[in-house]
C-alpha cells in the first residue's frame, strides 16, 4: 500500500501527492466522491465513477433491446459459452 502524509490546512484543502496524481492520471481540477468508512476517509474520482454509471445505463439499454428481440445469450456466445457463464436457458 502507497502511503504519504498529508496536511490539511484551516480551510479543509489537502493537497493529493503529485506521485498518487500521476500514477492515477488525475489532472486539473478534478472531482472525487468523498466516502465515510468508520474513521476512514476514501477519495474516488468522479470521471471513473461516471463512466461507470454511463455503462451501466448502456448496458441496461442493450439488455432490453436483446430481450425485446428475443436473442439468446446462445445466439449471442454460442451454446459451450452460454452455459459456461450460466446463462443457457
Amino acid at each position: 500500500m502507497d502511503a504519504k502524509t498529508v496536511t490539511m490546512a484551516p480551510n479543509g484543502q489537502l493537497v493529493i501527492p503529485k506521485e498518487f496524481r500521476d500514477a492515477l492520471k488525475i489532472k486539473g481540477r478534478a472531482r472525487f466522491l468523498a466516502v465515510r468508512e468508520g474513521d476512514q476517509i476514501v477519495l474516488k474520482p468522479l470521471e471513473r465513477l461516471e463512466a461507470l454509471e454511463d455503462f451501466r445505463s448502456l448496458s441496461a439499454k442493450i439488455r432490453k433491446k436483446i430481450l425485446d428481440a428475443e436473442i439468446t445469450a446462445s445466439d449471442l456466445f454460442g451454446e459451450e459459452e452460454a452455459e459456461r457463464l450460466g446463462l443457457a436457458r
